[in-house]
């Protein structure tokens, strides 16, 4: 339901037959018809056209009849017909819609034909003096009292779809006199007089700009009126080239309910997102609808000791998306952690978060030492004491647990072509240009990340974590960009 504060709007562009007079009203007024082609009465003659289309009413020419009529719109308002416009808006009154403000777009070329660049033909066409006969018989008929009459004049370059497509698009405020979505409810869109050129350009940027929010109507000649269901239908395939543009980045983030509103692509975009963003605690209920609507697909999604990997792969799509910075921060970040997911082959819930002192670092931290106690094998505070300072979790002291746990026959070393020493390595590289990049406050690129690691460029150093981490490619992020696809 709109609000107090949104509005409805009701845009119609013009043509050459949206003005007519009713042959019966005119006959019955006595006024003289000569051949179907002029109507007479008193002093006042008019020229007048016949069209199969409209068998009961007379077509003018917009500019030059269109001018008489106006000039003696108190001898004319009785005969006025408005077969295009009229099953729109009367719509609108029997459904009691409140019409807040109504644009009228139209052609008035006056000074392009003062320059000799539009022929007299196309000159005559021009819609200007239609625009004021309709507006007159809206107000005189007591129609849209409560709504703000507007307009909107095309003057120059009428056929020139790319020129007005271009306009429309930088000039909606111009149009529809604000850009806030919000305080617009509906906008009753009659594209159905006028050039298709202009009809074409306001339909695609309203709808870009407002959504379904844009009802789209049509009235074919001698047909009912006919609401549109392109707006949908256009929207539809714009956003899914969005959503597969956002799969392609492995932005998951963007797709949203601007987008979507398939739950189950929102909750698949959410938590890969979230996984991206090492927000594994907020999975739950994503995972929940992810296993409901793809059972068969659920051990894809197990993030038990995964962690490192997700921030890896976050890592990797930083990198090729040339947000270094980030890159670099992530990788930092494996390299201070990369022995705690080896630890957590042997105790899932490990967890020293809650265990970090910033005071007094250089004694022990006796909540650090219990935790250990509690949480590892016999022996390991004399083995630790004798290796590394037992103030604060650290790096140091994840390796030393790690070798502790191979050493006594807990958990197994990692049997990868390529050696956990080799990625610490290419990770203390990777910190060191982090360090620099922090200190000196100055952006990173590709090529500084390629010559630090001195390993050629990127598809060889990275494949080397590929290997170590097991994936290929991007991993779960690719069935779920998969599964994504299918939905759409």
């Amino acid at each position: 339901m709109p609000t107090t504060t949104t509005q409805n709007y009701l845009i119609l562009t013009l043509g050459t037959r949206d003005v007519q007079l009713n042959k019966s009203a005119l006959e019955q007024s006595n006024w003289e018809i000569i051949d179907n082609k002029f109507i007479r009465k008193d002093n006042l003659l008019l020229e007048v056209k016949y069209s199969p289309d409209f068998p009961t009413n007379y077509t003018l020419s917009p500019r030059k009849a269109g001018k008489i009529v106006l000039e003696n719109i108190e001898l004319f308002m009785d005969f006025l017909s408005f077969p295009m416009i009229t099953p729109l808006v009367a719509k609108i009154l029997d459904e009691n819609i409140p019409i807040h403000k109504c644009i009228l777009v139209y052609t008035d070329q006056e000074q392009e034909w003062q320059d000799g660049k539009v022929k007299d033909n196309h000159y005559n066409s021009d819609t200007f003096y239609f625009k004021e006969i309709i507006y007159q018989a809206l107000q005189r008929k007591g129609i849209f009292t409560e709504a703000q009459l507007d307009e909107y004049a095309i003057y120059e370059q009428i056929t020139n779809i790319d020129l007005h497509y271009k306009k429309f698009g930088k000039g909606m405020e111009d149009l529809i006199g604000q850009t806030d979505s919000d305080e617009i409810d509906k906008i009753y869109l009659l594209p159905q007089g006028g050039l298709d050129q202009i009809n074409q350009a306001i339909t695609m940027q309203l709808i870009q700009s407002f959504g379904n929010k844009v009802q789209l109507y049509e009235k074919p000649d001698g047909g009912e009126l006919k609401k549109l269901e392109f707006t949908s239908l256009f929207l539809y395939d714009l956003h899914k080239q969005k959503i597969n543009k956002h799969l392609q980045d492995y932005d998951f983030g963007l797709i949203d309910k601007s987008l979507t509103t398939d739950k189950y692509v929102l909750a698949l975009c959410r938590y890969a997102n979230k996984r991206l963003k090492m927000q594994h605690n907020d999975l739950r209920n994503d995972l929940e609808l992810i296993n409901e609507k793809f059972p068969n697909e659920s051990y894809r999604f197990e993030i038990e000791n995964n962690r490192l990997k997700d921030c890896y792969l976050a890592a990797k799509i930083n990198y090729n998306q040339g947000n270094y910075e980030d890159f670099l921060w992530r990788m930092f970040t494996i390299y201070e952690n990369i022995y705690l997911q080896e630890l957590w082959t042997y105790k899932k819930d490990l967890s020293f978060q809650h265990l970090f002192r910033y005071n007094d670092g250089n004694n022990n931290n006796t909540a650090l030492i219990s935790y250990l106690e509690k949480n590892m094998p016999e022996g390991i505070i004399p083995y630790l004491e004798k290796r590394v300072r037992l103030n604060n979790p650290s790096r140091n002291l994840y390796e030393y647990l790690h070798t502790f746990l191979i050493k006594e026959g807990h958990i197994q070393s990692r049997g990868n072509t390529y050696s956990q020493r080799e990625i610490l390595t290419l990770l203390g590289k990777l910190t060191q240009l982090r360090n620099e990049c922090a200190h000196n406050m100055q952006p990173v690129t590709q090529n500084e990340i390629d010559q630090k690691i001195k390993n050629g460029k990127q598809g060889s150093w990275l494949l080397k974590f590929d290997t170590y981490f097991e994936i290929k490619n991007m991993d779960v992020f690719d069935t779920i960009a998969q599964l994504v696809k299918q939905s759409l």
